[in-house]
């Protein structure tokens, strides 16, 4: 006869212990498989265990994620490194760029300081 937990039978005087000294009573475990059987979590655990299982469907598309996580932050990390380089460049010829221009406008003060001084001793 089946014999169901007191959570689930109509008249709980009838039911099995869900615990027998720290272990699953026997008839509660035979309840349990008569159970599964008849709701099909049998069928269903045999179709979730592809996908649960080690080395199963879920597994692999976490590994997947995994893989293209870390090739993505590797590919960061160059573009990274470009973007520095390309920065550290760039400062660089704007300072060349900036000395050049102070001197061509000190060039420029002077020639205009000397235009002045040679227009001044015309007059």
């Amino acid at each position: 006869a089946l014999v169901v937990p007191a959570v689930f039978h109509p008249q709980p005087a009838l039911a099995v212990p869900l615990c027998y000294a720290g272990r699953m009573h026997p008839r509660h475990s035979a309840w349990i498989n008569a159970f599964a059987n008849a709701y099909g979590f049998v069928r269903l655990d045999k179709q979730l265990s592809a996908y649960t299982q080690t080395g199963g469907i879920i597994a692999l598309k976490v590994s997947t994620l995994d893989t293209k996580i870390k090739s993505s932050e590797k590919n960061i990390s160059k573009l990274e490194d470009q973007l520095n380089a390309k920065e550290a460049e760039l400062r660089r010829k704007y300072s060349q760029m900036e000395g050049s221009l102070n001197s061509l406008e000190g060039q420029q003060t002077t020639i205009n300081n000397f235009n002045r001084r040679n227009n001044n001793n015309n007059y």
